[in-house]
């Protein structure tokens, strides 16, 4: 059994709406069953400042269903089929956005995982909104795709993953594929690159939709780490490189300092830079 929770509130001048965020999970988990749950909230004028939320004004809840059998089968370590359910609401418990997901996943004796899913989706849209570069109506939209990955044991030096997917998409349609790499030399390096490739309809418009990325990790030892992530968006024609560094000056105290700039890639820009970000965190574990 696993609770885990937290609740939080953020206050700066100006603001006068919802500033408080809150968050709950229960799972429960043995030998077969997985199962968890979790509800959250966050205020359309909760700003956490240095940290990280997905969005504000909403409320979120999660809920997993699946087992773990093993059976006697030849090269096979384990079965594991599985529900997940999402939905996320305006303050006002307004539904927004709802995937419902079922799928089967296999483990091998060599660590590889095989996994189909398939996902209906439900996505409202109070404003015309820009999806791939097409301008997709204001309206609900209810659509669902299938998907077939596979993923290779990453106990060895390399390894990787070959994702295909095929469904609707809003009002027209969507095919991916894609993949990615990971190269692990020593303990000390690894490196990750991934490519996906998207093509298909939105609002009766042919959209073509590339992504590339890539992650160097390098551990120095057990306290001291240093990453960097580069990714270009083919659609948008823009770049993001990252690069961050972590200390661990204590027991469960760090010091993180990080760098992030954002590119335009287009032909015939004067100014690239769309944005530059240094960011220094310390942190320091008391005890009582």
């Amino acid at each position: 059994m696993v609770l885990s929770s937290y609740v939080a509130r953020t206050d700066e001048p100006g603001t006068t709406g919802n500033k408080n965020s809150a968050w709950l999970q229960v799972a429960w988990r043995d030998r077969v069953w997985d199962t968890s749950g979790f509800v959250k909230h966050v205020g359309d004028d909760f700003n956490p400042g240095v940290g990280f939320i997905r969005r504000q004004g909403m409320r979120q809840a999660f809920a997993t269903f699946g087992a773990h059998p093993q059976p006697n089968i030849a090269a096979l370590q384990e079965v594991n089929p599985y529900v997940d359910v999402s939905f996320i609401s305006d303050l006002d418990w307004s539904l927004e956005t709802r995937s419902v997901t079922g799928g089967l996943g296999a483990t091998f004796l060599d660590g590889g995982t095989l996994n189909l899913e398939y996902t209906n989706n439900f996505e409202r849209l109070t404003e015309p909104t820009l999806i791939t570069g097409v301008e997709v109506p204001t309206g609900q939209y209810d659509f669902a795709e299938a998907a077939l990955s596979y993923r290779a044991s990453g106990a060895r030096w390399i390894s990787g993953n070959v994702r295909f997917s095929k469904g609707s998409f809003f009002d027209g349609n969507k095919t991916s594929v894609g993949g990615s790499a990971l190269l692990r030399p020593n303990y000390h390096l690894l490196l990750d690159v991934s490519a996906q490739h998207n093509e298909g309809t939105l609002a009766g418009a042919p959209f073509t939709a590339d992504l590339f990325s890539g992650r160097l990790r390098y551990a120095h030892s057990t306290r001291f780490f240093a990453s960097a992530f580069v990714q270009y968006n083919k659609s948008a024609e823009l770049l993001v490189a990252n690069v961050r560094i972590n200390l661990i000056h204590a027991p469960l105290s760090d010091i993180f300092l990080v760098y992030t700039e954002r590119r335009d890639m287009a032909d015939g820009v004067q100014d690239r830079l769309r944005g530059r970000l240094v960011t220094l965190k310390v942190t320091r574990l008391f005890g009582f």
